[in-house]
Parts: C-alpha cells; sequence; structure tokens
C-alpha cells in the first residue's frame, strides 16, 4: 500500500511547509502561498467565487476565475490528494495525515483540561509570531486586509490566553510562571497595558 506523505503546515511566524516533515514545499509565486494560507486559516471548505473575490477583485469574477483556475493545478500538483478541489470548493482534505500549528494551538486554547505551565509552554512553542511572518503584501489590497486582520485577530487570541494565564499563576501565587508569561506576551506587544501593570 502507498503511504502517503504527512503534511506539516507552519503559518505561525516565517510560514513552512513540510511533506513528513523533511521535504520542504516552496511555492513558485507569493500569491500561490498566499491563496494556501487563505484555505490553512479557513479550516473549513472555500468557495472558489470567494477565492476569486479576494485575489482577483480588480477582475470580473469570469476573469478572476480564470486565473484562479489556471493557478489550481500547480496547487493541486505541489500537495496532491492533501487539498480537495470540488466544482464549488476547496479545501484541506481532513482525512490526509497533517498537522497545522495554527490549529494545534486553536486546540489548545479550547482546551480546558490541559494545566496551565504545559498550556503556557506550549502556546510559546506554537506561536513563533505574528501570521505569515516575513510575508509583505500591501495593506490597501484586499488579500493585505485580510492578512492585516488575521493576524490581528490571532495576535489577540494569544494575547487573551496570556493574560488569563498570567492571572492564574498569580492567583495560584506561582509568580515564577506569572512572570515569564507575562514577559513573553510583553515580547509580542510591548505597548500591552495589562502586562505593564503587572
Amino acid at each position: 500500500e502507498h503511504r502517503l506523505p504527512m503534511l506539516t503546515i507552519y503559518v505561525l511566524g516565517k510560514p513552512e511547509l513540510y511533506k513528513d516533515n523533511k521535504d520542504p514545499i516552496v511555492f513558485p509565486a507569493l500569491q500561490m502561498e498566499l491563496i494556501f494560507a487563505y484555505i490553512v486559516c479557513a479550516g473549513h471548505p472555500v468557495s472558489h467565487t470567494e477565492i476569486t473575490e479576494l485575489f482577483w477583485s480588480h477582475l470580473t469574477l469570469a476573469g478572476g476565475l480564470a486565473k484562479w483556475h489556471e493557478i489550481l493545478p500547480m496547487l493541486r500538483n505541489q500537495l496532491g490528494t492533501h487539498l480537495e478541489v470540488t466544482p464549488q470548493q476547496v479545501y484541506l482534505n481532513q482525512s490526509q495525515r497533517q498537522w497545522v500549528d495554527l490549529h494545534e494551538m486553536e486546540y489548545l486554547l479550547a482546551d480546558k483540561e490541559t494545566a496551565a505551565v504545559q498550556k503556557s509552554e506550549r502556546l510559546q512553542t506554537f506561536y513563533r509570531g505574528e501570521l505569515l511572518a516575513g510575508v509583505a503584501v500591501p495593506q490597501s489590497s484586499q488579500p493585505g486586509k485580510w492578512l492585516h486582520q488575521k493576524r490581528q485577530s490571532v495576535q489577540q487570541r494569544v494575547m487573551a490566553a496570556v493574560h488569563e494565564l498570567t492571572e492564574h499563576f498569580l492567583q495560584q501565587s506561582d509568580y515564577a510562571n506569572g512572570l515569564k508569561t507575562n514577559r513573553w506576551g510583553l515580547t509580542l506587544e510591548p505597548t500591552d497595558e495589562r502586562g505593564h501593570r503587572l
């Protein structure tokens, strides 16, 4: 039986993509990388129309769809059956072997069972930096607006967790972990007023 490669996807910090943790996948163009990141971040099926309206907003829908259908086979070629394409939608095939740092971090933040010390340590491991760090897109463009908003929403969720964990540690008189978590939060957001008050 032919074993499908594991796909490892990092979008927190510098974007990286590996097959079986060792073979990097490099997209030939920034636009392809951004479209893939958009599909990953969505975490659910995305319509071809939605992608077209975001990435080719300057074209007619028909013109944009034609451009998208030129790129789609290249994406599929890079990702194989990890990328599921239907006549209406495209999405990451959850039945395939894959690991996505953003999704793992979201599971961690939603998990009420994990001990606070572990949660803090794992959060710091997952959140290596802002979403798609180093990827520069004009903020006036539609993809740029999406990336800016998504970066902000992810960072806000991380900072909310930092505040919650810090307060938990201080309530438990665990000042070492409280300070450590708070200090890390301040490296992410040096202007964080709540962090400076502690």
